[in-house]
């Protein structure tokens, strides 16, 4: 896990400012309030639409269609009820059963529909050309920068942002003998190396007040996403590995009464075809639906627009099984942000792409996503 340093929590590319001065260490005040974010980092481009599937409804039987042998049947998906979609029941992955139970608690929700956007799609715009996309759309390396930066059209990190990051983990070093002095009231597996970052995090957390912290981002990665083969096999260990984390991880946090204060926010390089590939596997795509946890939530809901339909030549579809995502990662990021306490004239700055979505269509109201 990696907590960024204040001055590394922005989401845009830093402008290049030259050499800098040397600064005396100051005395940091008493925080007066605390609120975390934590990225869930799903690396190789994860297949949500097996996170997320319609259900009891005509969209499941194109689903069902579409996704041919990777489909997942209704037993094999945990029900839930929302409100706002064509569909009023979905299914989320089997092995996600504390999620479920998150989601029943208004403590989670769904944000659906959405990748890397430059600015609104549609067919049309994507097929001749006059709308900007991003580079590398189905790179790992690009997009894995754009999530970074939701700056995807501009993908190249420049010296003053490696600079940067390279200092926030100096700082996340001189942290450690804040880390070890924190007790934590979770006994924590340490199975896997998604455990060990989210135990890191929750020691991290557990330190705020040593630290003085009033803001934290932190940074956890799972691997294991590029599933061009065995997707089925491949989702129940990924899924079950993740749900157990979160679980320990939330409780960790209910226990040092922070969990109202901290929210976890799924991401990934890009979504997955929708066809099979003939290793009964999935292969770069664009659109995904991801989730959203923490105790501050208006949830129990999936937000955005899930997707009108799912077939070939459906108006989303823009061939070999792609989505183009009709909402961008600023969606959700957005009203996150403004959680956190960022004031709406600097939104442009933390999210260079600002501007070219209607702030009512395209994002989530701060008020909505949130109950507090």
């Amino acid at each position: 896990a990696l907590l960024l340093a204040p001055e590394f929590h922005n989401m845009g590319e830093p402008a290049a400012v030259g050499a800098r001065a040397v600064e005396e260490p100051q005395e940091l005040p008493d925080p007066r309030n605390y609120k975390a974010m934590v990225l869930l980092y799903l690396a190789g481009g994860a297949d949500t639409f097996n996170l997320l599937v319609p259900l009891e409804c005509s969209l499941y039987d194109e689903y069902v269609e579409i996704r041919e042998q990777v489909a997942l049947l209704p037993e094999k998906l945990h029900k839930i009820a929302t409100d706002g979609q064509s569909c009023e029941s979905f299914g989320i992955h089997g092995e996600l059963s504390y999620v479920k139970e998150l989601y029943d608690l208004g403590e989670a929700a769904f944000f659906a529909n959405v990748g890397a956007l430059v600015e609104p799609m549609t067919y049309a715009s994507i097929k001749d050309g006059s709308g900007e996309k991003c580079t590398g759309l189905f790179s790992h390396s690009d997009q894995t920068l754009a999530a970074f930066t939701l700056d995807c059209q501009n993908n190249r990190a420049s010296k003053e942002y490696l600079q940067t990051f390279s200092e926030a983990l100096e700082a996340a070093e001189v942290l450690g003998e804040q880390v070890n002095n924190a007790n934590l009231d979770t006994k924590f597996a340490t199975s896997s190396d998604l455990d060990r970052q989210f135990k890191q995090v929750a020691k991290l957390i557990a330190s705020r007040h040593e630290r003085k912290a009033e803001r934290d981002i932190f940074f956890v990665r799972q691997g294991g996403w590029d599933t061009h083969g065995s997707l089925e096999k491949n989702l129940v260990e990924n899924f079950n590995m993740m749900n157990n984390a979160l679980k320990l991880f939330a409780e960790e946090l209910k226990s040092q009464g922070v969990w109202n204060q901290t929210v976890v926010v799924t991401h990934s390089d890009f979504g997955r075809t929708l066809t099979p590939n003939s290793g009964a596997g999935t292969d770069h795509a664009w659109s995904g639906n991801h989730m959203i946890l923490g105790g501050a939530l208006h949830g129990g809901r999936v937000f955005n627009e899930y997707p009108d339909s799912l077939l070939t030549g459906s108006e989303q579809d823009i061939g070999r099984g792609r989505l183009y995502p009709r909402f961008p990662w600023e969606s959700a990021m957005v009203p996150i942000a403004e959680w956190m306490g960022v004031d709406e004239g600097d939104l442009s700055n933390i999210f260079p792409n600002y501007y070219n979505f209607n702030r009512t269509k395209h994002f989530i109201p701060k008020e909505s996503l949130f109950a507090f």
